[in-house]
C-alpha cells in the first residue's frame, strides 16, 4: 500500500540512495546493507526498470561487481519475475566473463545463489506465459548462457572446501539442468548424478546435496533420459539410508531432507516403477527393521502421491507386506 503511494521520482531518488549506501564500501557490512538491498527489492517490486538502470551502472563488464549488487539482483529475480527476467540475457552476458575472475568463497556463493534465483525466475515467467509480458520468451534463448555457467559451476566450483558454497553450487547446477539442451543434459548426467553422489559420502550437507539432485532427476525424467536408467542403482543406494531413520522435527534441515528425499523417490516411481518396487520390497524381506521402516515409508509415500504411477503394483505391494503383518514380526 505504502509502496503504490509513492511517485516514479521520489522512488527514483530512494532507488539511489539506497544504492549509494550499500556499494559505498567494499566490506561486507550486512546490517546496513541488508537493510538497503532489501529497500531496493521493495521497490523494485513497482520499479524495476529505475532498480536494474542503477544496479546495472554497478555491474559493468570485466569489473567483479559488488557483492550486494548480485545478491539484490538475486532477490529481485524472486520478487519480481515478470519485471526481472527480461533483463537477464544481458545480466547473464555480463555475468559469464566474471565467473573466471571471482577467487572469494562469498563471491562465489552470491554468483551461485544469483544463478539459482536466474533459473527459477526464467522457468516461473516461462511456466507462465500466458500471464507473462512477453510470451514469446522460451527456454531456448537462455540455453547457452546456462549451459556455460554451469561448466564453470561444475568444473571448478562444485569441489569448493567451503560446505556453503558447495551447498549452493548443487543447488544452482539443479536449478540449470532444467535449462540445458537435451543434449547437454544427457551428456552431463553421468558426471553429475556421481559427483553429487559423493558429496553424501564426503560431507554432511544432505539437504540441499538431496534438492539438487531431485531437481536433476526431475530435469532428467521429463527429458525422458537414457542414461539414466543405468544410474538408478547407485542412486537408489544413496537415497534409501537416509529414509530408514524417522527426522528429528528439531532439526529443520533434517526434516527438510527426509521430505526431499521422499520427493526423489516420487520422481523416479514416474519413470522406473517397476525397478522402483522391486527395490523396496526386496528391503521389506530384509532383517534389518531400519531397512523395513524405510521401505514401509517410501511405500507409504509413493501411493500417497503417485497414484497414477503405482496403483496397478498395489497388488504387488500388498502381497509384499504380509509376512510382516504377521504378529511375529516387529516393525
Amino acid at each position: 500500500e505504502v509502496l503504490n503511494s509513492i511517485k516514479k521520482n521520489v522512488a527514483v531518488e530512494l532507488i539511489k540512495l539506497a544504492v549509494e549506501e550499500m556499494v559505498n564500501t567494499k566490506e561486507i557490512v550486512p546490517e546496513w546493507q541488508n537493510l538497503a538491498s532489501g529497500i531496493l527489492v521493495s521497490l523494485g517490486r513497482n520499479f524495476h526498470n529505475e532498480v536494474m538502470e542503477q544496479l546495472l551502472l554497478r555491474f559493468q563488464p570485466g569489473i567483479l561487481p559488488h557483492f550486494f549488487v548480485v545478491q539484490t539482483m538475486a532477490n529481485l529475480a524472486s520478487a519480481n519475475v515478470f519485471g526481472m527476467v527480461p533483463f537477464l540475457k544481458s545480466v547473464l552476458g555480463t555475468m559469464l566473463p566474471l565467473l573466471g575472475m571471482v577467487k572469494s568463497e562469498n563471491m562465489k556463493w552470491t554468483f551461485a545463489h544469483a544463478l539459482a534465483k536466474f533459473c527459477e525466475a526464467i522457468l516461473e515467467f516461462i511456466a507462465n506465459a500466458d500471464k507473462s509480458p512477453d510470451p514469446s520468451v522460451t527456454k531456448e534463448a537462455f540455453v547457452s548462457e546456462i549451459s556455460s555457467a554451469y561448466d564453470v559451476l561444475f568444473n571448478n566450483w562444485l569441489p569448493s572446501r567451503e560446505a556453503k558454497v558447495r551447498s549452493e553450487v548443487v543447488v544452482a547446477l539443479g536449478h540449470m539442468t532444467h535449462l540445458l539442451s537435451p543434449e547437454k543434459l544427457e551428456e552431463q548426467l553421468p558426471k553429475f548424478i556421481p559427483a553429487v553422489l559423493a558429496i553424501y559420502k564426503r560431507h554432511q550437507e544432505y539437504q540441499h546435496t538431496t534438492r539438487g539432485l531431485c531437481m536433476a532427476l526431475d530435469a532428467a525424467t521429463a527429458n525422458h533420459s537414457v542414461v539414466l536408467e543405468s544410474l538408478l542403482d547407485n542412486i537408489l543406494n544413496a537415497l534409501f539410508p537416509q529414509i530408514c531413520t524417522l527426522p528429528d522435527y528439531s532439526q529443520p534441515s533434517g526434516v527438510r531432507n527426509h521430505n526431499e528425499v521422499l520427493r526423489c523417490f516420487a520422481v523416479l516411481a514416474s519413470v522406473y516403477s517397476n525397478r522402483l518396487v522391486t527395490f523396496l520390497l526386496q528391503k521389506l524381506e530384509s532383517s534389518n527393521e531400519a531397512y523395513r521402516i524405510g521401505s514401509l515409508t517410501v511405500f507409504k509415500h509413493l501411493i500417497n502421491s503417485c497414484d497414477t504411477h503405482i496403483s496397478n503394483k498395489v497388488p504387488l505391494i500388498v502381497s509384499g507386506l504380509r509376512p510382516i503383518l504377521d504378529s511375529g514380526n516387529k516393525v
